[in-house]
C-alpha cells in the first residue's frame, strides 16, 4: 500500500511540556509526567519477575523500572533515578502500548520545538530502541521508516500527515487521557535505602547537634542496626515466601525450593485446568463476532474475536462482551478486532525431585509422538542456558583470596513446543506425574475452513544435570 506524501510542517502540540536529560526525556501531559528512553529487556521468570528485575538493576546500577505484562512475556524498562525519572511517573511507551494495542508503530509530535516521540510495539512487546524522543522531522521519519522496514506492523502505522507513510494520526494529549492510564504503567522503585538528599539532611542534623566523634560512633551503630534489620527483613520475606509456597502446593517445602523456578510455577495440570475452565466460559460468537484464537499464560487468558460477515456493530459487541462476568473488553483500532481478558488463579506447584534430562525429554517426546504426526507434532525441545552470577572482582591492592565462583546449578532447563489437534488436557493427564514439567502458554486457534480447534502448547522442562 502506498501512502500520500505532502511537504508540510507537523502540527504544534502546545498541550505537552517537556524537559530532557541525555537519552532520557520527561514530558508532561495533562499534568502527569511520562518518561521516554527506557532500556527494555524481556524477563524470563514469570513467577519471580521482580526479583529478576532487581538483579539486573543491581548489576547495571538501575534503580527505577517499568513492568509490562504482554500476552506471552513480561518485559522490564530500566532507568536510573539520577536521570530525573522517579517512582510514580508513567512510562510513555508502556502507557501508549496499553492504550493502542499489541502491534503498531508511531511517531507523535511532542511540542512546537520539532520533537517527536517514536514508539513501536510488536506482538505485545515494546521494541528495544523504539522508546525515544528525537529532535527534528527528518530524524523522526528516518527512525520510523527503520522500524517499518524491520518488522511487520500491518496498517497500524501512526504519524502526522507530513510523514507521508500513515493513514492515521494520533496526538499524545488525546491518546493519553488520565482516565485511560492504569497503575501498571507507572515506574517502580527497585532499590531500598536513603537517597542522597536524605543523607545530606542527616549529616546537617548531626552537625547542628554537635555530637562529633561520639555521634559518628552512634551513627555507625545505627548503620549496623540497619544492616541487621535488613537481614532480618530479608529472612522474614523468605519465611513468608516459603509459607506461601507451602500453602499453595499443600506440602512441606525446604528453603532450597525458593531457588528453584519450577517450584514457583503452577503444575501442568493446574495450568491446563485453569485455562480449560476459562475457555469454556467464553462463547464462540458474541453479537456475530467470531472467536479467532485464545492465549492462556500464567495469570491470565486472552480471547480474540473478529467481526463476522453478519457481525453486529463494534458498540453492540462491546456491550454484549461487557456482560460476561470477570472479563475485561478491549476493542482494537481496526474496529473489527477485539479481545476479552480474564485473570486466572494458578497456585504454585512447589518443589519436587527431578529426573535425568534424557529420561525426562524421552518421556515428553514419546507422549506427543504416540498420537501420530497427523494428530500431534513435536516442534522442539531446546536447552536453555542458565546465567550464573559472577563473583565480584578483587579490589585494587587486595591480598586476600578472591571470592570463589558460585556453584553451578544441579539442574538444567529445556523449553518445548508442540502442536496438537487434541485438547491439551489429554496430554497433560498422561504427563501429570512427569517431574519438572511446567506449561507457560496454551494457544487455541479456530480454523474457519474446517471449523475445528488446534492447540499450540509451550512450556519448560526442568531436569537434573
Amino acid at each position: 500500500m502506498k501512502f500520500p506524501s505532502r511537504k508540510m510542517r507537523p502540527p504544534e502540540k502546545k498541550a505537552v511540556a517537556a524537559s530532557e536529560s541525555s537519552e532520557i526525556a520527561i514530558i508532561t501531559i495533562h499534568g502527569k509526567k511520562f518518561v521516554s528512553g527506557l532500556f527494555w529487556q524481556p524477563l524470563s521468570r514469570a513467577r519471580a519477575y521482580m526479583g529478576e528485575a532487581r538483579e539486573l538493576g543491581k548489576k547495571h546500577d538501575w534503580d527505577i523500572v517499568a513492568i509490562r505484562r504482554g500476552r506471552a512475556r513480561i518485559q522490564a524498562g530500566f532507568v536510573s533515578k539520577d536521570r530525573g525519572a522517579l517512582k510514580g511517573m508513567y512510562s510513555l511507551a508502556a502507557s501508549l502500548a496499553g492504550v493502542l494495542g499489541d502491534r503498531w508503530i508511531g511517531a507523535f509530535a511532542v511540542d512546537d520545538q520539532d520533537r517527536y516521540a517514536v514508539v513501536a510495539v510488536h506482538e505485545g512487546t515494546i521494541v528495544p530502541g523504539f522508546d525515544r524522543i528525537v529532535h527534528g522531522f527528518e530524524e523522526a521519519k528516518q527512525l520510523l521508516m527503520h522500524g517499518i522496514n524491520l518488522l511487520d506492523f500491518g496498517e497500524n502505522v501512526f504519524a502526522p500527515q507530513a510523514f507521508g507513510v500513515a493513514l492515521q494520526e494520533h496526538d499524545l494529549p488525546s491518546v493519553l487521557k488520565p482516565k485511560l492510564l492504569r497503575p501498571e504503567y507507572k515506574l517502580k522503585q527497585l532499590t531500598f535505602g536513603l537517597t542522597k538528599k536524605e543523607i545530606g539532611v542527616l549529616a546537617v542534623a548531626l552537625l547542628i547537634a554537635g555530637v562529633g566523634i561520639f555521634a559518628y560512633g552512634k551513627w555507625a551503630e545505627h548503620q549496623e542496626a540497619q544492616r541487621i534489620a535488613e537481614l532480618q527483613r530479608q529472612a522474614e520475606l523468605r519465611r513468608r515466601a516459603l509459607a506461601l509456597l507451602e500453602e499453595q502446593s499443600r506440602k512441606k517445602q525446604t528453603v532450597k525450593a525458593l531457588e528453584h523456578p519450577w517450584a514457583h510455577m503452577p503444575s501442568a495440570l493446574a495450568f491446563t485446568s485453569a485455562c480449560k475452565e476459562a475457555s469454556a466460559a467464553t462463547p464462540l460468537s458474541i453479537a456475530g463476532w467470531v472467536e479467532r484464537d485464545s492465549s492462556c499464560v500464567a495469570g491470565s487468558v486472552v480471547v480474540a474475536y473478529v467481526r463476522g460477515q453478519k457481525g453486529a456493530t463494534v458498540e453492540a459487541f462491546h456491550d454484549a462482551a461487557s456482560s460476561l462476568k470477570d472479563w475485561r473488553v478491549a476493542v482494537l483500532d481496526s474496529s473489527i478486532e477485539a479481545t476479552i481478558t480474564r485473570d486466572l488463579s494458578m497456585p504454585a506447584a512447589g518443589d519436587e525431585l527431578l529426573l535425568d534430562a534424557s529420561a525426562a525429554k524421552m518421556r515428553l517426546a514419546s507422549e506427543v509422538q504416540g498420537w501420530g504426526d497427523d494428530v500431534a507434532k513435536l516442534v522442539s525441545i531446546v536447552h536453555r542456558d542458565i546465567s550464573v552470577p559472577k563473583p565480584p572482582p578483587a579490589l585494587p591492592g587486595q591480598v586476600t583470596p578472591a571470592a570463589p565462583p558460585p556453584p553451578e546449578p544441579t539442574w538444567q532447563e529445556f523449553t518445548f513446543e508442540f502442536k496438537t489437534g487434541l485438547p491439551p488436557a489429554r496430554h497433560v493427564e498422561r504427563l501429570k506425574d512427569l517431574p519438572g514439567l511446567r506449561l507457560t502458554n496454551i494457544t487455541a486457534t479456530l480454523t474457519q475452513e474446517e471449523a475445528k480447534l488446534e492447540w499450540t502448547v509451550k512450556g519448560d522442562l526442568y531436569a537434573n544435570r
